[in-house]
């Protein structure tokens, strides 16, 4: 009986635990819906609709110091595909919005992609992310375009690389990772 009632506790609690991993789309009335940003306990969040040719057609940064339910009305919308985006510091999730004549519908599963974590300090470059087995292209350029670093490898569940940047002369530096068909740049000077 303690096997059962411990074997339940712990599903119990790895469920409460992915359950407010993202937000919550709740469809309202004709072209309205919900976001549910309870369970996020990020600060500030970027929240935007894109077309289906990917232009950005509303977008807000939310600061969640306060309720965190925001209402979306589309109304204006023509019928076709959308994306809803949300975005914190490390994940973005992404959802396809369907709008009709009258309605609009969630369409499959949201996507989830983490975002690389970028540490330059002294003359290291430490780069972090979860990659879930999805290819990644890592490329660092410098302030002229030419091209100083590159590295490809895919079917890694984490990516960890750190590079030492001793030998390179000071200046600004980009760095830019492919996962997965998203793209990724980030900036530091040494």
């Amino acid at each position: 009986m303690k096997n059962v009632i411990l074997i339940l506790s712990m599903f119990c609690f790895s469920f409460s635990l992915t359950a407010g991993l993202y937000p919550i789309i709740q469809i309202e009335k004709e072209k309205v819906f919900t976001l549910d940003l309870n369970d996020w306990s990020n600060d500030l969040l970027n929240i935007s609709i894109l077309d289906q040719k990917g232009q950005v057609l509303f977008q807000e940064e939310y600061h969640a110091d306060g309720l965190h339910i925001r209402k979306y009305n589309i109304k204006n919308f023509p019928l076709g595909m959308y994306t809803l985006v949300v975005e914190d510091p490390l994940k973005s999730i992404s959802f396809d919005l369907f709008v009709s004549y009258h309605n609009v519908s969630v369409v499959g599963k949201e996507s989830v992609f983490f975002k690389p974590v970028m540490k330059f300090a002294k003359d290291l470059l430490d780069i972090n992310l979860l990659a879930l087995n999805k290819d990644i292209e890592l490329s660092v350029y410098d302030s002229g375009g030419v091209l100083i670093y590159q590295d490809y490898v895919s079917n890694l569940p984490v990516y960890n690389k750190r590079l030492n940047l001793h030998q390179l002369k000071s200046g600004r530096f980009d760095v830019v990772i492919e996962v997965g068909g998203k793209m990724y740049t980030e900036k530091f000077v040494k």
